[in-house]
């Protein structure tokens, strides 16, 4: 997943934007802030409750804006969520107690919610890409 502002979003177009299977190949100036969660998303998802992607901690399985540059219809899906509802993901996700995840997601779960603080704290919206 990776934080992009508004206007990064406006201006940007298919071209400039990293297609499906180039994410994990992007530069530090295409992907200034950025979180890779690999395979352990799904642990993640079940973690934060397996909720849908209309409540604030299904984003990582669901929810958010097509974002049609990583979306291939077959093997991944780009979704963006605008910086209000970062901030409706970073408030549920804080109230999440550390002592209830496995000790072996601890240190993800920690970086999720870093990333999530940055991304607010800059007004940034998210886009989660996620290979099928």
């Amino acid at each position: 997943m990776f934080s992009i502002s508004e206007a990064e979003l406006a201006a940007a177009s298919d071209e400039s934007l990293p297609g499906y299977d180039q994410t994990s190949v992007m530069t530090e100036v295409a992907r200034p802030h950025s979180l890779e969660l690999g395979t352990k998303w799904a642990a993640l998802h079940a973690a934060l409750g397996n909720h849908g992607g209309d409540h604030p901690l299904g984003f990582l399985g669901g929810g958010g804006a097509a974002f049609a540059a990583l979306d291939d219809g077959s093997q991944s899906n780009g979704r963006y969520f605008k910086p209000s509802l970062v901030d409706q993901i970073r408030w549920a996700v804080d109230r999440m107690a550390d002592m209830y995840l496995r000790p072996d997601l601890r240190a993800d779960f920690e970086r999720l919610r870093t990333f999530l603080h940055e991304a607010g704290d800059q007004n940034r919206g998210i886009v989660v890409h996620r290979f099928v």
